[in-house]
């Protein structure tokens, strides 16, 4: 049977207390008979927690960008992206900041879409050109990243993006990337994946001097290397840059102190050999927030040599909760037979008919958005989290208005994780338990024989 939450973290606390008793032993009868009592009285874990997070704004989506004709028709033709799913604000706001030629900072959390901040806009311009008929042979926008991992990452993301859209082609050039190609190496690389091989991505170096992708993936000791070395010179030749517009530097915070200084002289570089200034479009989570503006305006500048403005520098908004929209209070014993059928949409309306007629629902996940949206227990949770995220304490306080069970607060909790409705959603609600353990024991000799724990390590541990 699947256990819920708070049956996990129980289920591990034991495992772990008997881990511990099991690992920390002593030949002393003394020192022994002290870890153990020590054992007893110690609390291992801290949790579990619960944490709720309110959506990012969202309006538009991208058929509106479309009909307002802030973006290209040629988006019309991914038909990897949900077209009416709407976009968070930050998201068109990057799109209409970059239209305009701005530089950007684009410091947004995580799980903000921090990628489509960029990549739409960088799309854009290049669909721009495919539709004027001015679309060159060579590199567009450059991407730079700290580490390998990102860069594949990101174009495995490309890769499902662009699969039906051969007029954009890309290729990452990295310390992984092949000198040239084996007559089956396009069909290897992707066969485990059980998926074609999409031939606008350019695999090796040789096919990439010939052939400069639209879109270049590196990092910077790559693109050093794309600098001096000759046989690599034509790929970031002013000839094969003529159509060079944007250079995204993801994870921007990891460049401060002495990288940040080679990393900025590098840039020099490339736009001196170029003779062209790109436009900058900076991502990072953790460079500041709206009290900081000109901080991060300044290391932004000081990083690409560029300016920037207020609107440049772009953040994410979030939506709050809307209290007219109570209308009714489900009784807690509805949730645990709401998760019960989660998979059945008839009867999930059965269960709910005597709070709302939600026939017109045609998705369980319509059903759910709309049915939560509308109960009260939805706000009152999520204003006692606010006030406090300990979860004994929040079923505590939940249960000083009305009655819930461990497993009817976890299967509210789980159902509002789950209303997600065309790209809309209540809020996210998560489990975290924190585990304060001993990586090393102490035992302090003589005469006054003591065990204590040592140092505590803190894990992100239930979610």
């Amino acid at each position: 049977m699947k256990r819920n939450p708070i049956e996990i973290s129980n289920y591990i606390k034991e495992e772990f207390a008997e881990y511990i008793s099991s690992t920390y032993t002593v030949d002393d009868e003394e020192y022994q008979e002290q870890i153990d009592k020590k054992l007893e009285i110690t609390e291992l874990f801290n949790g579990p927690y619960l944490h709720t997070v309110l959506p990012f704004e969202s309006h538009l989506n991208i058929n509106d960008l479309i009909r307002n004709k802030e973006i290209s028709k040629e988006f019309l033709k991914l038909n990897s992206i949900d077209l009416e799913r709407k976009l968070y604000d930050h998201q068109v706001h990057a799109i209409r900041r970059a239209k305009k030629g701005s530089n950007l900072v684009i410091t947004t959390g995580t799980g903000s879409g921090k990628t489509e901040s960029f990549l739409y806009p960088i799309l854009n311009h290049i669909m721009e050109l495919v539709e004027s008929n001015n679309k060159d042979k060579g590199v567009k926008a450059i991407f730079l990243y700290p580490m390998n991992a990102l860069v594949n990452d990101q174009k495995e993301r490309i890769r499902a993006i662009l699969r039906n859209y051969p007029e954009i082609t890309f290729g990452s050039f990295t310390g992984e990337t092949p000198t040239k190609l084996t007559r089956n190496y396009r069909k290897e690389i992707f066969e485990n994946e059980g998926i074609d091989a999409p031939e606008n991505e350019i695999l090796s170096r040789e096919e990439m001097r010939k052939n400069p992708p639209d879109l270049l993936f590196t990092n910077y000791s790559m693109l050093e290397y794309l600098l001096i070395r000759p046989a690599d010179y034509e790929i970031i030749s002013s000839r094969s840059m003529k159509q060079w517009q944007f250079l995204v530097l993801d994870e921007a915070h990891t460049y401060k102190g002495t990288l940040g200084i080679e990393l900025s002289m590098l840039l020099r570089r490339l736009a001196a050999m170029v003779q062209k200034e790109p436009q900058y479009i900076l991502t990072s989570a953790t460079l500041g927030d709206k009290n900081n503006i000109e901080e991060i305006k300044k290391f932004a500048s000081n990083l690409t040599s560029a300016k920037y403005e207020d609107g440049d520098i772009i953040f994410a908004n979030r939506s709050d909760l809307i209290r007219s929209n109570i209308a009714y209070t489900i009784k807690p014993y509805i949730y645990p037979k709401i998760v019960k059928y989660i998979n059945d949409l008839l009867k999930i309306k059965e269960i709910l008919r005597e709070y709302s007629d939600f026939s017109y629902a045609q998705s369980i996940d319509e059903l759910l958005y709309n049915a939560l949206l509308h109960d009260n227990n939805t706000y009152l949770l999520f204003d006692i989290v606010n006030k406090t995220n300990l979860y004994d304490v929040v079923k505590k306080e939940i249960n000083s208005h009305i009655n819930f069970s461990d497993l009817e607060l976890v299967s509210l909790i789980q159902l509002i994780s789950l209303a997600n409705y065309n790209g809309n959603y209540l809020y996210d609600a998560k489990f975290h338990m924190f585990i304060s353990c001993p990586n090393r024991a102490f035992v302090t000799l003589g005469k006054n024989k003591k065990f204590k724990f040592g140092n505590q390590s803190t894990i992100d541990g239930l979610k």
